[in-house]
């Protein structure tokens, strides 16, 4: 079977395959990209938007790239799963890591948490100015990862969900995930 080349070292083209976690990744993100998802919540009686988006250029981060002595599989685990996530029932909080028990160096606006078949987490935040944006209400991914000894939804602020909608960008439809807003 074929492998993906999907990225460079030193000259050499590194491949993987489709039973590859690495690939199985790439290739939910690769459909990601094709994805936006507005999330309305509501906070001390006002609605706030978030409109989450993926972009090829945020993969090899997220994917542990820069720890290339070995794979991150708690990361990649949570990435294999992620429209999954973003589809199903999850939890929106306002991310406060200065509230954590223990340390972190994540820098995120919002935390997603997601009590599937894994409890992952994914941890979003407003581009740095450089980056091409259209509004303020606009995210992206910096993180995420499967849970494994910290319990990132400890003391962190939830924010309730209002409305959860899909956009598939290549064809211009949208598919309303939660709407407790329309009666």
């Amino acid at each position: 079977m074929q492998g993906l080349v999907f990225f460079r070292k030193e000259g050499r083209h590194i491949c993987i395959s489709p039973e590859d976690i690495l690939y199985q990744a790439a290739s939910v993100w690769n459909e990601m990209t094709e994805y936006k998802y507005k999330i309305t919540y509501g906070y001390k009686k006002k609605l706030y938007h978030i409109n989450l988006s993926f972009s090829p250029e945020d993969f090899p981060h997220l994917a542990g790239f820069q720890y290339l002595k070995d794979l991150s599989l708690p990361r990649l685990e949570a990435l294999v799963r992620l429209k999954r996530t973003l589809d199903s029932d999850f939890m929106l909080f306002s991310f406060f890591p200065y509230m954590y028990p223990f340390y972190t160096q994540i820098k995120a606006d919002f935390l997603i948490s997601s009590h599937t078949d894994i409890v992952s987490f994914l941890f979003i935040i407003q581009p740095q100015p450089n980056r091409n944006v259209a509004s303020d209400n606009d995210y992206l991914c910096c993180s995420a990862f499967k849970q494994e000894i910290h319990n990132y939804e400890i003391n962190q602020r939830p924010r309730a969900i209002l409305k959860k909608e899909r956009f598939h960008l290549p064809f211009n439809t949208s598919t309303v995930l939660i709407d407790k807003l329309t009666p």
